[in-house]
């Protein structure tokens, strides 16, 4: 019956065509595209700042398409650029153009609408983010990495026909899943701490219950879960502090979310492995993180 639905759904949908046409190389591979004829979109239109997302709601077509590019040097800039350059060509007005902590890092991902992994991935310490507009339509591009590869996102919208409302089939993975799947090691989008503080910030339930899910959902599947800290202070001071992060987590996870133990390591990295520069605040906070590490399957 469902899948009965969903072609229904998406044949309907088979006649929406968006007009542009990413730059991409030869070797990027489809992982998502799905057209809707009536639907909503909201276009991200600024940073993430005193609490919300700006957003312009447009109803009507919308088509939602991303790739993988295999690069063994991935740098988001250059595409973002030759987008940028096309779209002005084509006749498109740029409305926002950010990048990670500028566009206001995880509560942008959060609050923006991005493809479920492992269709797509967003590192949350490099990621790109345009939206633009011409006439009647409107379109967003996100290009993030992982360590081989480029990820791109491109959901472009056109005013017309009033949203028809879908139920939605599946609970998304979280980003991190498909990382912690491909690379062994992976940020748990979601848990942030001040500086020296263990407990994570308040918000900390849903991560923790997603990696407890997909724990969980594998007695196999065992992790080592690693505090970083930022540079702050002596080193021995930032290791006892990532260690006691990382026992925090893996005691709430054990305690509150019903992880077997078995599945469970903690250990703390102080500050030697930092995902961005410690100059400022923003990157700071992103170096104050916790990280699950992937390890043999249970034999």
């Amino acid at each position: 019956m469902i899948r009965a639905a969903l072609a229904l759904v998406f044949g309907l949908c088979a006649s929406v065509a968006m007009a542009f046409e990413l730059p991409l190389s030869p070797s990027a591979v489809e992982t998502y595209d799905v057209a809707e004829a009536a639907r909503s979109y909201a276009l991200p239109t600024g940073p993430f700042a005193d609490g919300a997302l700006p957003t312009r709601t447009i109803d009507g077509a919308v088509q939602r398409r991303a790739w993988r590019i295999a690069d063994p040097n991935p740098n988001t800039l250059p595409l973002m650029q030759q987008i940028r350059a096309n779209l002005q060509a084509e006749g498109y007005d740029i409305l926002f153009d950010c990048a990670a902590s500028a566009c206001g890092g995880f509560d942008f991902r959060a609050g923006a609408e991005v493809i479920a992994a492992p269709a797509m991935f967003v590192d949350l310490g490099d990621f790109r983010f345009l939206a633009a507009q011409r006439d009647g339509a409107a379109l967003s591009v996100l290009i993030s990495k992982s360590v081989a590869a480029l990820h791109v996102q491109l959901i472009e919208a056109t005013a017309g026909a009033a949203p028809m409302p879908i139920a939605p089939i599946a609970e998304a993975l979280p980003s991190w899943a498909m990382t912690l799947e491909v690379e062994g090691h992976a940020v748990i989008d979601g848990l942030a701490f001040e500086t020296g503080s263990a407990a994570p910030l308040p918000g900390a339930d849903v991560a923790l219950g997603a990696l407890a899910d997909w724990l969980r959902a594998d007695p196999a599947r065992r992790v080592l879960i690693v505090g970083h800290t930022d540079a702050s202070g002596s080193l021995a001071a930032n290791m006892t502090i990532s260690q006691a992060r990382a026992e925090a987590v893996a005691q709430r996870l054990r305690s509150e979310f019903a992880v077997p133990a078995a599945q469970l390591q903690a250990a703390g990295a102080g500050y030697m492995a930092p995902r961005a520069p410690n100059d400022d605040e923003a990157g700071r906070a992103l170096n104050r993180r916790v990280e699950a590490v992937r390890l043999p399957a249970a034999g």
